[in-house]
This record gives C-alpha cells, sequence and structure tokens, in this order.
C-alpha cells in the first residue's frame, strides 16, 4: 500500500530511531503494507543488520551510494524501488506526528481511490522570538515532499523525480512543483500527520 523513502546520509543509525518508533506505534494499520527504503548517502556502508533486528515489525530495504550525491539522488534510487501503490518521503531525523498518521491518509486513501497526490499539513519545528525552539503548525506546503503521499503509478506515468543538478534544498520544490501542476486530482486533509525537525547536525553547526 505504501512506500515510505528515507534518505540518510549520517555515520550512525542512530537518528533514524525516532523516525521508526513512530511508524511502529503507528495503530489501525497493518505494518506489513509498509515498505520502508532506506538509501544511504555516505562513503562507508554501515551494517544495517543490528537495526532491522531492532525493528523487525518492518519490510526494510537498504541502498547505498559510494559517495555522498545529496537528497535527490536518494530520493530518486528510492522511488525506482518502490513498489506500492503510494509513495511517502520522510527525513531521516523527522517523525510521524501522532499514533494515528499513518491511518489518517489511509482513510483519505480509501476515499479518494483516484487521487494523484493526498496533501497532509505537519507541525514545524521553528525559533520563537526568544531563540528557543517550538512546534508550530503549518498547512499545505507546495514545496516540501514530507507531509504528502504521491500515487506512484501518477508519477511514473508522468515520469516525474527529482532533478540531480538542483541545489539540496530545492530539489523537493521542483518535484512538487511539476506534480502539482500536472496533477488531476489532489486531496487536502484537514489532519496533521508528520513533524519537521530541526537538523541535528545543522544546528549544531550553526551554534558552533
Amino acid at each position: 500500500m505504501l512506500s515510505l523513502v528515507i534518505p540518510f546520509r549520517e555515520n550512525s543509525v542512530t537518528v533514524l530511531k525516532r523516525l521508526f518508533w513512530s511508524i511502529i506505534n503507528q495503530v489501525k494499520v497493518d505494518l506489513k503494507q509498509l515498505e520502508v527504503i532506506i538509501v544511504q548517502d555516505v562513503g562507508n556502508k554501515i551494517d544495517e543488520t543490528a537495526f532491522k533486528q531492532c525493528f523487525p515489525q518492518l519490510v526494510q530495504e537498504w541502498f547505498y551510494h559510494k559517495d555522498v550525491l545529496g537528497p535527490g539522488p536518494s530520493r530518486s534510487q528510492g522511488l525506482q524501488k518502490a513498489q506500492g501503490k503510494y509513495v511517502m518521503f520522510c527525513d531521516a531525523d523527522d517523525q510521524l506526528h501522532t499514533i494515528t498518521s499513518l491511518y489518517n491518509m489511509y482513510r483519505a486513501a480509501k476515499i479518494h481511490p483516484d487521487a494523484d497526490i493526498l496533501m497532509a499539513k505537519y507541525m514545524n519545528e521553528q525559533f520563537d522570538s526568544e531563540g528557543q525552539g517550538e512546534l508550530v503548525e503549518w498547512s499545505y506546503n507546495f514545496g516540501a515532499v514530507y507531509p504528502h503521499w504521491f500515487n506512484l503509478k501518477f508519477l511514473r506515468s508522468h515520469r516525474i523525480g527529482f532533478h540531480h543538478a538542483l541545489h539540496s534544498y530545492y530539489e523537493d520544490t521542483f518535484f512538487c512543483g511539476i506534480a502539482t501542476r500536472v496533477a488531476k486530482n489532489i486531496i487536502f486533509t484537514d489532519e496533521v500527520v508528520y513533524t519537521h525537525r530541526f537538523n541535528p547536525y545543522g544546528r549544531l553547526q550553526e551554534i558552533t
């Protein structure tokens, strides 16, 4: 039913744990209907065996790049390997918002089986006026891939993918722009299904 594509660029799988816990804690869905595709965008291959043993409930497929190519090529590889009816893109350091996030999207998909894109709301971690982190609800984001489900048949029929030459901050904006431009049936849900977190490594560089 659903392929989750996760680009991953770190030298440790620790950063993935919060996301994976948020996935296996989902209720009212059959985890066997999920296909989790992790594309490791780093030179040193990580042994994923122990990680698979920690989360045996999930069907995990791991792929590797010899060199760091960026999130666009990683998402493209995951997109090529995906076998679900829908595909959802998650950042490795983010998480699903509630234990019913996937159920809410499944329900929308069943009501609208011909949807090209299912767009949801999300929580965004950002700085308040005092420089402290806070979660703020955002409505529909047309420039980021993570709060949405894309019909895989729709993407492939229009050959929609990630442009490898674009900067890593804009490759999903290009993808979403093309997808929403050619889509004939976009469904907007009222549910908050995703939490976008600060990049812990980017935040560390900012502090230091």
